[in-house]
């Protein structure tokens, strides 16, 4: 049995690099891109925890412990990697680099993004509005990516909305990227 294909890391068939960046992602004590994610998820997840687990979030973790720490700490926040399925889909487009680049687009850029599908209202509400728009194209990692983007109050909100609308009708991909 093939463990990364049983977990869903890789593809069946997947290519030697593609199952070695799985399994180097697999391996890394905290998530891949972790500087992306905005502090307030990661303040969350240091809540009720030693301050040793803060130092071995900034740093390599030195012993299992420190690894065990940091990996509680983060253990709800998704790799920031670009999705190769997501990136091919759009690449042809010229906001190609902001879908595929969420997990290191400008914050403000997302939520103008966001905001800009949502159309009339005041931001917070354009903003779920964008949420419900592209929720049925983004897969669950990269509707969780966007979410961690956001500040923890705004990004529980579209992450409620990307979950809630999911499985919708899904827009032309371009009506999202116009």
């Amino acid at each position: 049995m093939d463990v990364l294909v049983a977990l869903g890391l890789v593809p069946a068939g997947a290519s030697k690099p593609d199952r070695a960046r799985a399994l180097a992602i697999a391996r890394s004590p905290v998530p891949v891109g972790l500087r992306a994610i905005h502090p307030s998820w990661i303040e969350h997840g240091l809540e009720g925890l030693p301050p040793r687990a803060r130092a071995a979030i900034a740093s390599v973790p030195s012993s299992p412990v420190d690894v065990w720490l940091a990996r509680w700490a983060t253990a709800h926040l998704p790799s920031m990697i670009v999705e190769p399925e997501l990136a091919a889909r759009v690449a042809k487009h010229r906001a190609f680099l902001l879908v595929d680049g969420i997990p290191t687009a400008p914050l403000q850029a997302l939520v103008e993004w966001l905001a800009g599908l949502g159309g009339a209202g005041d931001e917070l509400e354009r903003v779920k509005a964008g949420a419900r728009v592209v929720a049925p194209r983004l897969s669950p990692l990269a509707a969780h990516q966007l979410a961690v983007r956001l500040p923890r109050p705004v990004g529980r909100l579209v992450q409620r909305e990307l979950d809630a609308f999911r499985d919708g009708e899904p827009p032309a991909w371009g009506t999202i990227l116009a």
